[in-house]
């Protein structure tokens, strides 16, 4: 396109405005942050949509299920971890629910009186039904977790995973991660029926919940964005 190179894109970037979308609580700017940072709280698309009702009989099952699903993370070996996943979830006598997502965990688990396949459900629509969040710990899906009140545990496979399950455990909304290529059966049930039946655990994501789901940053997004176009 004719540009010019850049020797170093990460001072490139910190010499403009940078706006964090992401909740105040959840990941806060640093103190090191540069002048031209600014956070607006995330960014939150309203999903409106119903449950079918396949999905909205198995989420009424007692004890509730637990959700899987790694968004749009290519799990190299996707079949040996719902695999995982799921004998972890009946270990501890629990349905689960599988998101196939771009992991195509779908084609590598048959459904089960205990096991649903979903395409894709937005997560305003099923977190708050489930009694446990099982994800890669993207920054989409952590926060829906965390404005739905439910528990989670997060199995990061890069980059800023990491860091959002630093926070998840910081901020006490769920065990320790399990980075995915570490997972077996076993630890990862012990971590599912943390995250399930630490009454701590439980007041931390309940007394979270209510200020995330209130805070959607669009507006100041917008805000920002054309301040700058006015510029």
């Amino acid at each position: 396109m004719g540009l010019e190179a850049v020797a170093s894109p990460i001072g490139q970037l910190l010499k403009g405005r940078t706006i964090l979308a992401a909740d105040r609580d959840l990941a806060p700017l640093p103190e090191d942050a540069p002048n031209s940072a600014v956070s607006t709280d995330a960014w939150v698309l309203g999903e409106p949509g119903t449950l079918d009702h396949r999905v909205e009989a198995f989420l009424q099952q007692v004890p509730a299920p637990i959700y899987i699903g790694f968004g749009s993370m290519i799990a190299p070996r996707a079949a040996e971890l719902v695999a995982k996943a799921v004998a972890a979830v009946r270990a501890i006598g629990r349905g689960a629910v599988i998101a196939g997502g771009w992991a195509a965990l779908d084609r590598h688990i048959q459904e089960a009186d205990d096991v649903l396949i979903v395409d894709s459900v937005p997560h305003s629509l099923i977190f708050s039904k489930v009694a446990a969040a099982v994800h890669h710990g993207g920054a989409g899906t952590t926060t829906a977790a965390a404005r739905a009140g439910v528990p989670q545990v997060l199995l990061p496979h890069i980059l800023d995973q990491y860091y959002w399950a630093h926070r998840v455990e910081v901020l006490g909304l769920g065990p320790r991660a399990l980075p995915v290529e570490q997972v077996t059966a076993l630890m990862l049930s012990e971590r599912i029926g943390r995250a399930i039946n630490d009454p701590l655990i439980r007041e931390r994501v309940n007394r979270l919940a209510p200020a995330v789901a209130a805070r959607n940053g669009v507006t100041t997004g917008v805000e920002h964005l054309e301040a700058l176009r006015g510029k």
